[in-house]
């Protein structure tokens, strides 16, 4: 534009100081006058949409290339073994093989047992695991009296064989992360004559069997593991003197401390006809140890003899929270202690319920008549609901059925009766 301007000057001076000896000269015509604004608009409006388009792409490939990297993490097994896990209510037996059934009331066929293999030719003693993928239970094999097997409940398989083979076991349990199994084993293979040790081992890679202290004259009747430093156990003492107790061996230090539960009841003089037994609180801090007799002459209410609270994990004595006759098979379950119960002179038999520490606000649940009876009962807790697992017997057809307990509760209190959430026939022997 300057350029221009400044020629046009110049011819205009000439053409004023030579007017005649110049030729015509013919008018140059003006150049056209760009629009750099406009051009300088789409130059960078090209420039914007190139970069914004190259960072939209880039950023979709990005993603997508972010996505494809999470799908291998969300493959859809370990989700159906998690939910399989959640899920799983029992393990029972039915037709002779192993069950498991979620809140639901849905049975899944898990593993086939044979005869041979049943420790009790009747029922079958089951433990699930914590984390609910496993169960162990007691068989027999190789002409020895007892052994564990332990099946994968997700793969519905035997995972192991005889992980624990011996004379006699008398009780076991899961760690708490479900990674190993504590047996109480008596090597002497005589229910009158014990050398009792407890037996620490790993059941998935069949390792361990080491004891835990060296073996003794005692009977191991119960053992729990309700915590990763702490196994507890019950025991009779023989020899050198006869006492019942209950027993912490601590997995830190290896050490046991143990708390003797005295007699106040001289009914119990010949030790041999006794055992002891005990209840451990929802939030692991009491204890409820008991005696009772190994084989009841006749119908009871239930245990009756020497009930002492325990504070865990010390087991120091505590004032008790129970005073209360307490029933057969009895579970605990925060405030409540549920369990069987035979009237004295009755053929009845029943599910109670007993409410700690106000024990006096007992309530019978269910009822069975002369043709039936119950063999144990088991709570459960699914999303804030307690659930009560009943096995029963009526007319020799054994059944496993499932209740609301606070709906049933509610209903009792009113004289009613209340149906089951679900009922699996022909059921027996559900896990402890």
């Amino acid at each position: 534009m300057e350029n221009q301007i400044n020629i046009g000057d110049q011819n205009f001076q000439q053409k004023g100081q030579n007017p005649i000896n110049q030729s015509p000269v013919n008018p140059v015509p003006e150049r056209q006058k760009f629009n750099y604004w406009m051009i300088s608009t789409v130059v960078v409006s090209f420039m914007f949409f190139g970069i914004f388009g190259i960072y939209f792409f880039s950023t979709r490939q990005q993603s997508n290339q972010k996505i494809t990297n999470q799908l291998p993490s969300q493959t859809p097994v370990p989700i159906t073994q998690t939910i399989e896990s959640i899920n799983t209510a029992i393990a029972f037996v039915k037709d002779g093989d192993i069950y498991v059934a979620d809140y639901n009331g849905e049975a899944s066929k898990i593993f086939e047992i044979k005869q041979e293999e049943r420790a009790i030719p009747k029922s079958l003693y089951i433990k699930l695991s914590p984390d609910k993928n496993y169960l162990a239970y007691l068989g027999t094999s190789g002409g020895l009296d007892s052994a564990i097997k332990i099946v994968d409940i997700t793969q519905k398989k035997k995972i192991s064989q005889d992980v624990y083979g011996s004379a006699s076991i008398t009780d076991f349990a899961w760690s708490p992360d479900s990674k190993k199994i504590v047996v109480a084993v008596n090597l002497n293979n005589n229910e009158k004559d014990f050398t009792t040790s407890l037996y620490l081992i790993d059941p998935f890679n069949q390792t361990g069997g080491s004891p835990l202290f060296k073996a003794e004259n005692i009977e191991i009747t119960q053992v729990d593991w309700p915590d990763e430093k702490n196994i507890y156990y019950s025991r009779v003492a023989y020899a050198p003197e006869q006492n019942m107790a209950i027993v912490r061996y601590n997995l830190e230090n290896k050490s046991r401390n143990l708390k003797i539960i005295k007699s106040t009841n001289e009914v119990y003089k010949d030790i041999s006809s006794f055992t002891i037994k005990f209840l451990i609180s929802t939030d692991k801090k009491d204890m409820l140890a008991y005696v009772s007799m190994k084989e009841e002459p006749m119908r009871s209410r239930g245990t009756s003899y020497d009930l002492q609270t325990l504070s865990l994990p010390i087991l120091d004595t505590k004032p008790s929270l129970l005073n209360y006759v307490l029933p057969k098979e009895s579970r605990w379950y925060q405030n409540y202690i549920v369990g069987l119960e035979e009237p004295y002179g009755s053929p009845d038999s029943s599910v109670v319920l007993v409410s700690i520490p106000q024990e006096k606000q007992s309530l019978s649940l269910l009822d069975m008549g002369p043709s039936g009876s119950f063999h144990s009962v088991k709570l459960l807790e699914q999303n804030g609901k307690v659930i009560l697992i009943v096995w029963s017997e009526f007319d020799g057809q054994q059944s496993i059925s499932a209740y609301d307990l606070d709906k049933l509760i509610e209903m009792r209190k009113k004289a009613y009766t209340s149906e089951p959430l679900w009922k699996l026939s022909n059921s027996s022997s559900f896990d402890l």
